[in-house]
């Protein structure tokens, strides 16, 4: 049998820029791995609190908020706020003043630079460290070759003893791009093959991160329990044509007049979790009228009732998504690290005469494929899917239905953390 998989791959890039009076050429053409001449102790992390957790799920709820209202109406959103908080956790530490409290305020929900250290060190050890599921987290800060631009030691050690960042300085030409999409592609399986075409004149350093998740269901779906050619109902009233997998699951979650469902992957640290839509109710009214209030989403989740038995259905599905987030983040608060004039990112980079360096674009990717084959794993947790069944007459039956726009997330089940969230408002016939 075909492993059966979910497949969730993510990239987020922030890109800086310098601007400056003359400017040096590049020392050389080819990129350097600067990695292992960074000595430093790796860093554990520590026990991430309960209240540090709510902050983080507060904000990825407000950033899926946000997305949704910078794209087009009806569009499919999939991003992971976790990824973006990888890449802005590198920045907080390169930056100082209102540049720095910006991005503790809006992008990790107020806590400290040292406090999300701590705590996205632990994320990463935690996801690595899981042999249920497969994650690889990469972090990677990438430098000009220039002798006007330098970048402290300091920050260096700092991300790399915590994020585990791997160094690199190249001309910033074709063959650095061409080293630079390597790195990317190799550490998101593939899935996303490119990040950069070629580099703006003034553009100076990256900053990546990448992921990628893939793991086998706690209890399999059946060939029985999956059925071609199902009708779908996109968010604009047309229907398509899909593969939709059945099963009944242990509890469910109210949230907001919308009933939710948790489904496990094997070893019961992640799962995923699908909100059937209100009736005349759209992912994007949703979603707004959660981010007024997110510590709902954390509460409901750890609520789940066990009062009926719960029959789901969950299309099968693919996505790409893309987006630049640096207008949108600015519209949420970070503004003075995109501003020339105000930016301070001088724990990052040495001072240099008639010069400033600031933020220009958040670029960030997502893929995520949810399909219909399984593994020998999951096989053994169909034994499980046959017991839950013996009792269904005994308790009245809840279903919900994701057979029209709904709302989902990858969800850390320790700390209800969404390291993926996203709505689907349509998806076309298979």
């Amino acid at each position: 049998m075909k492993k059966r998989k979910i497949l969730a791959l993510c990239l987020a890039v922030l890109i800086l820029i310098g601007s400056f009076g003359k400017v040096s050429i590049a020392k050389s053409d080819k990129t350097k791995n600067l990695t292992s001449s960074i000595k430093v102790k790796k860093q554990k992390g520590r026990k991430i609190k309960k209240t540090e957790s709510s902050a983080m799920t507060s904000v990825s709820i407000k950033l899926l908020d946000e997305t949704i209202k910078s794209e087009d109406a009806g569009a499919n959103i999939f991003i992971s706020p976790v990824s973006i908080m990888y890449a802005f956790g590198m920045a907080e530490n390169g930056a100082k003043g209102k540049s720095k409290s910006q991005i503790e305020d809006v992008v990790f929900g107020g806590l400290k630079t040292s406090d999300t250290n701590q705590i996205m060190c632990r994320l990463m050890k935690n996801m690595e460290s899981n042999k249920e599921v497969s994650w690889n987290v990469a972090n990677s800060v990438w430098v000009i070759d220039r002798k006007d631009v330098k970048v402290k030691k300091k920050y260096l050690k700092t991300v790399k003893s915590y994020y585990d960042a791997e160094v690199y300085k190249g001309a910033f030409n074709k063959t650095t791009a061409k080293d630079m999409n390597k790195w990317v592609k190799k550490n998101t399986k593939g899935m996303i093959p490119k990040i950069v075409d070629k580099f703006d004149k003034d553009t100076v350093m990256y900053l990546i991160n990448a992921m990628a998740f893939e793991a086998p269901w706690e209890k399999q779906f059946t060939k029985y329990q999956v059925k071609k050619n199902t009708k779908f109902t996109n968010l604009d009233g047309s229907t398509s044509k899909v593969t939709m997998m059945n099963s009944d699951e242990d509890g469910y979650f109210e949230l907001n007049g919308a009933y939710g469902f948790k489904k496990y992957y094997k070893g019961r640290k992640y799962a995923f979790v699908g909100i059937e839509m209100p009736e005349g109710v759209t992912p994007a009214e949703y979603i707004s009228t959660l981010s007024e209030n997110p510590g709902k989403f954390t509460t409901a989740l750890s609520d789940i009732k066990y009062d009926q038995d719960v029959y789901i259905k969950l299309p099968q599905f693919s996505l790409d998504y893309g987006a630049e987030m640096s207008d949108m983040l600015k519209g949420m608060g970070v503004t003075n690290a995109f501003d020339p004039d105000k930016a301070n990112l001088y724990n990052m980079f040495k001072k240099s005469p008639n010069s400033n360096y600031y933020f220009t674009k958040v670029l960030h990717k997502t893929h995520i494929e949810v399909d219909k084959n399984g593994t020998k794993a999951a096989a053994v947790t169909a034994i499980i899917t046959d017991k839950a069944t013996s009792v269904l007459d005994e308790r009245p039956r809840l279903d919900i239905n994701l057979d029209h726009p709904f709302v989902y997330a990858i969800i850390d089940t320790k700390t209800n953390i969404p390291v993926f969230i996203g709505c689907m408002n349509s998806i076309e016939s298979q």
